[in-house]
């Protein structure tokens, strides 16, 4: 398999060129304040105000984040040490031991510049909602920061109105699976795990009493958990599975001309997967899906209702294209509306045919191949409470307030928001048919359950003609980036980082063949896993609605607190807004220079070459603040060798909640590269660091400047700044903190592992897997990151003003100061005054 995504981020999606098409006019008669109605989640409302009663209870006790240690020496007592393991170095300067396992800097080869590089390393209604009420993300550090000095920005309020109820869920449905790419792909749902709060998180300073903490969580406990008739907890409750899912489950693929399944595949339709009947050893072969029973971007791109409807979408506010995922998502619409017998027939007008007569599109016809596949797909109502994009804003707020998970959420649904407008200004029976909550259930299933089959010339056969290829990029589709499929069965098999399966795309064979991994076996009894790739798992839990909670999964967080730096997070698939109102965006990046790190006293525009430096740092930073990876850190897996467990309808077992080693490995050099641009003084770099800031802005580089490490001093004031961005980050949690949220999953594991629940049957609690709990472990893994940063900042200054020591050196041009400086400077730097 070859995932969609670029290597270095999690999306998936293919590369694009920017459409030729111009911006279209939703017609006027779309309403205007349109939104899905909230869907009621797994917890109650009293549930889920108890859990967060008990979040706030802990966290305005004591917060042992910012509870100061005794620092490591007199001369930098700053406080705010943290409780993640701190990295020492106690060798000499210069000595020899300064390695990634036991000390927090070192310079390194770059094998791409052939040179040292200079890097900080650590071990159905016609309602279709318009692009005003969709597009863009909030940008909440902005808002916040120009409220605070009564600035207002041009974000518009906006309404919301009820949808139509839809008719109660089909039986229960598993949150999706892997989307799009990915080396091993695989199915969705998760688990969480049952553990005790290990050593390295003990505080020096309690935090709470821990015979009160124990009293006050008993108590609490058996409100929060309930339980369930069984299966996994996250989705809707019922009874035996319809007849069809059995069937699918067993001949859809099994029987079918060119597919296979190993003999010792069970069915378990109750969770709609397969359990080994018997042991299943290395390199057997699972699954051979064939390409007759997927459907791909490349059948949406063909389909003649989308050249003739809906060829050529932009998105309103970008006048991009649409990803090809839009397409297969409309297509698929379109598919399940004709194949429910709800498709209307509109008489369209004189309409032309929008995209070129290419290959033989499916019609669709009543009855088709894929009608098995197409009923048991998950309806809007059974996805609603599993996925952070199809949960309204303030429920997304509630569980996961100031995560990246959020910020991703609000970015997903409003690209899903925006296609779905796009389609409906330009068919009237796209319009009629497809409403906005069927084209969302449809998106959500595309993102979650498409695999990759790979570049279109390497993997389809026979070879799309080349003119093909390029009407598909003349609108912005660029299938040579990665074909995806939707992919029946292989897309029920849940995700393991560490499965034991492998699945590839043989293109000799047209299908997906899915092999137990060499040197591994799937036990009987245990659940059929496949990896869906390096996700993070605020990724996987927007993009697929369920998390491991085992710390298999990398994490990220970031530092950006006064912006949003996810203009091209989903690039290409969707770029969001950008932010019009200038001024407040100049305001916001401002707030990143306010500290005035080195300087003995604040900065004002009296204060000539200094100031001017920092007008210029404002600009370069201006140029940055779309460039993700300078603002967000992934980190890798905390727990990297955990294994599945038994069942996905469980927890995995583990003896203590995932946290990071003493040894992570840390690659900081974009984090680093922003922080030097921040604390960047007129002496730096020999006296050139006006020279480098100004070509890079007179060159267009300025996005891309990395400036390289310049001596011990400059480099403590780079790590201090990481450190107070990881503080000031962490306080966007808030009411969470690491501690509340492990003391809550501490416990409701703790009753996993001991097999009870308030009826005393071992009966599952409906906590594991609900949005409760698979957010606090996506927040916990995020604060843990920022942790993590904030402690490696604060860790590596020790380490250089050590240094500098040691070799008799004076300690100057280091001043950081805890508060802010006035309020009236920064105004002054955003008016260039």
């Amino acid at each position: 398999g070859r995932s969609l995504a670029p290597q270095n981020n999690d999306m998936g999606g293919k590369k694009k060129s920017k459409s030729a098409a111009a911006a279209t006019t939703i017609p006027r008669t779309i309403p205007t304040d349109f939104s899905p109605t909230p869907k009621s989640l797994s917890l109650s409302v009293e549930e889920e105000a108890m859990i967060l009663t008990y979040r706030d209870r802990l966290s305005g006790a004591r917060d042992d984040r910012h509870a100061p240690t005794p620092p490591p020496s007199a001369d930098s007592d700053d406080g705010g040490w943290t409780t993640v393991p701190t990295l020492e170095d106690d060798s000499p300067a210069d000595s020899p031991a300064d390695s990634p396992a036991s000390a927090s800097i070192e310079t390194v080869e770059d094998p791409n510049s052939g040179g040292a590089a200079e890097v900080t390393t650590v071990t159905g209604t016609a309602e279709c909602a318009p692009k005003e009420a969709v597009d863009g993300t909030p940008k909440e550090g902005i808002a916040i920061a120009a409220a605070a000095v009564g600035l207002t920005t041009k974000k518009k309020k906006k309404k919301g109105v009820a949808s139509k109820q839809k008719p109660k869920p089909k039986p229960k449905v598993k949150s999706k699976k892997k989307s799009e790419g990915g080396a091993d792909a695989g199915p969705k749902q998760h688990r969480g795990r049952g553990v005790s709060i290990g050593e390295e998180f003990t505080s020096p300073i309690p935090l709470i009493g821990a015979a009160a903490l124990g009293a006050f969580v008993a108590l609490l406990l058996p409100t929060l958990i309930s339980r369930v008739p069984g299966g996994s907890p996250s989705l809707p409750a019922a009874g035996a599975p319809p007849r069809n899912v059995t069937s699918f489950l067993s001949d859809f693929i099994c029987r079918t001309d060119g597919g296979s399944c190993h003999p010792s595949l069970a069915l378990s339709p109750e969770r709609r997967t397969h359990v080994a009947s018997a042991e299943i050893g290395s390199d057997e072969i699972l699954l051979e899906l064939p390409h007759s029973r997927l459907i791909t971007d490349l059948d949406a791109m063909r389909d003649p209702f989308v050249r003739a409807e809906l060829w050529g979408a932009v998105h309103g506010a970008s006048a991009t294209g649409v990803d090809s995922g839009a397409y297969l998502a409309a297509h698929l619409a379109r598919r399940i509306a004709e194949h429910d017998g709800a498709w209307i027939a509109v008489r369209s007008g004189a309409v032309l045919q929008r995209g070129p007569p290419h290959g033989d599109g499916p019609a669709a016809p009543p009855g088709e191949e894929m009608g098995p596949f197409l009923s048991v797909l998950p309806t809007y109502d059974e996805l609603a409470p599993i996925h952070p994009t199809l949960w309204p804003p303030e429920q997304v707020a509630r569980f996961l307030q100031g995560s990246v998970a959020a910020s991703l959420a609000s970015s997903y649904r409003a690209m899903m928001f925006s296609e779905h407008s796009a389609f409906c200004a330009l068919s009237s029976s796209f319009r009629t048919n497809i409403s906005q909550e069927a084209y969302l259930a449809a998106r959500v299933n595309v993102l979650s359950r498409s695999f990759g089959v790979g570049p279109a010339h390497k993997s389809i056969r026979p070879r799309i003609p080349k003119e093909e290829m390029a009407d598909y990029k003349s609108i912005g589709v660029d299938l040579d980036a990665g074909v995806r499929a939707l992919s029946p069965i292989l897309d029920m098999w849940d995700h393991h980082a560490n499965a034991p399966t492998h699945w590839n795309y043989e293109r000799t064979k047209k299908a997906f063949v899915v092999k137990v991994k060499k040197g591994e076996r799937i036990p009987k009894g245990h659940d059929v896993m496949v990896s869906y790739g390096l996700y993070s798992d605020s990724h996987l839990l927007v993009k697929f609605g369920f998390v491991n909670g085992d710390g298999s999964g990398w994490t990220e967080a970031s530092v950006a607190s006064y912006h949003s730096p996810d203009k091209h997070t989903l690039y290409p698939q969707y770029v969001l807004n950008d932010f019009d109102d200038q001024y407040a965006r100049r305001f916001a990046m401002a707030q990143y220079l306010r500290h005035d790190i080195g300087y003995s006293s604040c900065l004002s525009p009296t204060d000539g070459d200094d100031w001017s430096l920092k007008e210029l740092k404002l600009r370069v930073l201006l140029a940055t603040a779309d460039v993700r990876e300078r603002w967000v850190m992934r980190l890798p897996p905390r727990n990297p060798d955990d294994r599945p467990s038994k069942s996905s309808a469980v927890p995995i077992n583990n003896d203590v909640l995932p946290k990071f080693s003493a040894q992570v490995k840390f690659d900081g050099r974009n984090l680093i590269a922003t922080c030097r641009i921040i604390t960047l003084m007129p002496d730096d770099y020999g006296g050139k660091a006006r020279k480098m800031m100004e070509d890079s802005l007179r060159k267009g580089t300025a996005h891309s400047l990395e400036l390289t490490r310049d001596g011990e001093a400059q480099e403590a004031r780079a790590l201090a700044c990481l450190a107070n961005l990881a503080k000031v980050a962490l306080d966007r949690y808030r009411p969470s903190i690491v501690r509340s949220d492990m003391v809550l999953l501490q416990e409701v594991g703790d009753r996993w592992a001991e097999g009870t629940s308030p009826e005393g049957d071992g009966a599952p609690p409906v906590f594991f897997q609900s949005p409760a709990w698979k957010s606090a472990h996506v927040r916990l893994g995020e604060m843990q990151t920022l942790e993590t940063l904030q402690n490696i900042g604060e860790t590596g200054v020790e380490v250089m003003l050590g240094r500098i020591k040691a070799r008799g050196g004076k300690v100057q041009n280091l001043e950081v100061r805890k508060s802010l400086c006035p309020w009236k400077n920064t105004l002054s730097l955003v008016e260039g005054k």
